[in-house]
């Protein structure tokens, strides 16, 4: 083979390099790259964005102002009225056996306790003012100052006697307490244009000595 063919290969090898490069492009590194995707890719989708819950709108009122705690006012305590005296128990003078029926109702047998004894007060029984004044301010401290006793009675009786004075009576009383338990007191009774009243007390067959009316009236035993 001649000797300037030999060289002709080699010499056209440059040519060939340049043009495969030229085909597959360049790069300053010299790496294929892929083809160019000319559509773009779709955008990622946000998330929702989350709905608040509804907030009520503020009422267009303006906002009650508190009212102020009312006082206690304090309540009077209650006066109980003045309560007018009990009208005393009269027995009309007009009563026949009005005499009686004073020592009857001042000595009830019923009640078992002298009229005014529960309460110590003997404003309303059938008695003058002056025998009203006079046990009210108990002459007798140990005792009930009508029957002078310091018990309830189980039974009592009555008996009259009539004086010369026509306006004065003698009721005999007798209490009885059990067996053998007595108390034996006289009550004066006067006749008056207002009724028939109770007057004076003493000790049956004693007199004035034992009058209720005594510096210190003794009891009145059977």
């Amino acid at each position: 083979m001649p000797p300037h063919r030999r060289g002709a290969p080699f010499a056209a090898l440059p040519l060939v390099l340049a043009a495969v490069l030229a085909a597959c492009g360049s790069s300053g590194r010299g790496v294929a790259t892929g083809p160019t995707v000319s559509a773009s890719l779709p955008a990622t989708t946000a998330p929702p964005t989350a709905t608040p819950l509804p907030t009520a709108s503020p009422s267009a009122a303006a906002s009650p102002t508190a009212s102020p705690s009312p006082t206690a006012t304090p309540t009077p305590l209650a006066t109980a009225a003045p309560q007018p005296s009990a009208t005393p128990y009269v027995v009309p003078a007009s009563d026949a056996n009005g005499a009686q029926d004073v020592g009857q109702y001042v000595y009830s047998s019923i009640a078992g306790v002298a009229c005014g004894g529960r309460t110590q007060h003997y404003d309303n029984c059938p008695l003058t003012a002056r025998l009203v004044q006079r046990l009210d301010a108990h002459p007798t401290p140990q005792a009930e100052p009508l029957c002078r006793c310091q018990n309830y009675w189980q039974q009592s009786a009555v008996t009259v006697t009539r004086t010369p004075d026509p306006t004065v009576w003698i009721d005999h009383v007798v209490l009885t307490f059990g067996p053998g338990a007595t108390v034996k007191i006289d009550l004066r009774v006067l006749q008056t244009s207002g009724g028939w009243m109770g007057d004076d007390t003493t000790c049956t067959g004693q007199a004035e000595t034992t009058s209720i009316y005594g510096t210190s009236p003794p009891p009145c035993p059977g």
